[in-house]
């Protein structure tokens, strides 16, 4: 009795084959997608750190108007369509003492989802002595 040689693979081999290359590609897809995730939220946070310092420069504290507590708001023209800036001032120090907690703060919705990046300073904005007076120490 002469035994056939085998020409090729069973159908076994060929669906546990299909099965391994298909669980491969599933795991493969699921990273880059997880990778591209991550990218995106890298991206969207670069950007509000840009757009912090953007509120900062545009908006500036340390002019010549004294800081009043309260709340300022915002938006972003293109590219930044979607993203929105407050600051909010508060009084930090004594009674009559003008130092403030101010906290600038960037929002974005980012896949049904509503993500912010915030800071927190503290201003020290004393009253402008007049041009021509001079400091008295006591």
């Amino acid at each position: 009795m002469e035994r056939r040689r085998r020409q090729g693979m069973t159908l076994i081999e060929v669906l546990l084959a299909l099965a391994i290359l298909g669980l491969g590609l599933a795991v493969l897809i699921e990273c880059t997608a997880r990778c591209l995730g991550v990218a995106r939220r890298a991206k969207n946070f670069e950007a509000a750190r840009y757009l912090l310092h953007r509120v900062e420069l545009e908006h500036p504290l340390n002019g010549s108007d004294p800081v009043a507590a309260g709340v300022e708001e915002g938006v972003f023209g293109a590219p930044y369509d979607a993203f929105s800036w407050s600051r909010t001032i508060v009084p930090a120090g004594l009674d009559e003492e003008p130092l403030f907690e101010v906290y600038t703060r960037i929002t974005w919705s980012d896949d049904r989802r509503e993500s912010t990046e915030e800071t927190a300073t503290m201003v020290f904005k004393p009253e402008q002595a007049s041009a021509g007076s001079v400091p008295v120490n006591k």
